[in-house]
């Protein structure tokens, strides 16, 4: 039966989809069954070329597989190292003498200390709760009851500064309340019962109530923060999908989004500002980095899209977004077991390697 053009072309087809489809199927059964992190072990042991060596990656291996020798042997396996307890932990010393009678020998002279052995052990001192009362003396002139006084008939300091006025709560309190719930992730509820142990009656609505008025006080704080990211030359950007229980209008499963600026003047402390976003919509980000002129980075979320567009403002991919596509296609393919040759994807992937021993260089210093 003799083929048309066409008939080889809808075979040639079908192969195509077929190669796709067995890929495809490779790389779900790898991601369902196989391992969850991107591990350079994906990479045969030996095949790490050197970043700037192109003409040994343009080279082919060879396909013979290589001899393999066992080789076994019993190795005493190393005790783990602790890590000494840190200097600036205060001390407190606790003498573990003997009994007097056990310093006199046997011969009826008296022992003398040779010497010593000391061990550490960190310890850790339960929440102290304490009321603070704040005094302030009130003064008055017997002798003219103030009348040839300016200040007025009775003189009394200023009340002192506090977060929230007119409010039981001092700053540590309020400082445990605010990193036990953002920092810590602990929710009021849990938090109200911690309290309660140690003796404290608190309700998660006041808690609710005193994070809200903090986050007002705290207003100008973040605008000086803002201005501060926004003259920065380089900043990272990201969201991160959040819930957000009783919101107006939402229901309880859907997802919110936090989104996450971070940069760091050459010469000062790292800034991060979160901000909440009811939709993962590039709007915000738009609207946030409107003014700004720099690099920004950024992972492949399409929303980033528009930053190749703004005029003085330089966009930067992730490696680690990009090297997932590469290491996925390794999974798809199965290609570099066994001898094979090593595919295009591995050498990318020994690029990306090399760039990252090269980073972590950089840091140390």
């Amino acid at each position: 039966m003799k083929q048309t053009r066409s008939d080889v072309a809808k075979v040639a087809d079908l192969e195509i989809e077929n190669k796709l489809l067995r890929e495809e199927n490779r790389l779900l059964k790898a991601k369902l069954f196989g391992r969850s992190s991107e591990s350079k072990k994906t990479l045969s042991q030996d095949s790490q070329p050197s970043l700037f060596c192109v003409a040994e990656l343009e080279a082919d291996e060879p396909d013979e597989a290589s001899s393999e020798e066992t080789v076994t042997y019993t190795r005493r396996k190393p005790r783990g190292k602790r890590k000494p307890i840190p200097d600036h932990f205060p001390r407190r010393e606790v003498l573990h003498d003997v009994a007097e009678e056990d310093k006199v020998c046997a011969c009826g002279a008296e022992r003398t200390r040779i010497g010593e052995e000391t061990s550490e052990q960190l310890d850790l001192i339960p929440a102290k709760v304490e009321v603070i009362r704040h005094v302030r003396p009130k003064y008055a002139c017997r002798s003219c009851e103030g009348l040839e006084s300016t200040d007025g008939t009775v003189v009394i300091a200023p009340a002192p500064e506090s977060m929230i006025p007119k409010s039981l709560a001092g700053p540590g309190l309020l400082a445990d309340v605010i990193t036990a719930k953002f920092a810590d992730a602990i929710p009021f509820y849990r938090h109200e019962k911690r309290l309660a142990r140690l003796g404290i009656e608190l309700s998660r609505t006041v808690m609710f109530q005193w994070a809200e008025k903090v986050a007002n006080r705290c207003r100008p704080l973040v605008a000086l923060m803002k201005r501060t990211a926004l003259s920065l030359p380089y900043l990272q950007i990201d969201e991160t999908p959040v819930r957000v229980h009783g919101e107006e209008d939402k229901a309880n499963t859907t997802q919110s989004y936090m989104w996450e600026i971070r940069g760091a003047p050459p010469d000062g402390p790292q800034i991060m500002l979160d901000f909440y976003s009811p939709t993962r919509s590039a709007d915000f980000a738009k609207t946030f980095l409107s003014e700004y002129q720099g690099l920004v980075h950024s992972d492949a979320y399409s929303g980033y899209g528009f930053l190749e567009k703004v005029p003085g403002i330089v966009h930067l991919g992730c490696w680690a977004h990009a090297r997932r596509k590469f290491s996925e296609t390794i999974l798809a393919t199965k290609k570099g077991k066994g001898g094979k040759k090593q595919s295009k994807a591995h050498r990318v992937l020994s690029y990306i390697g090399k760039l990252y021993q090269h980073e972590k260089k950089a840091d140390a210093v």
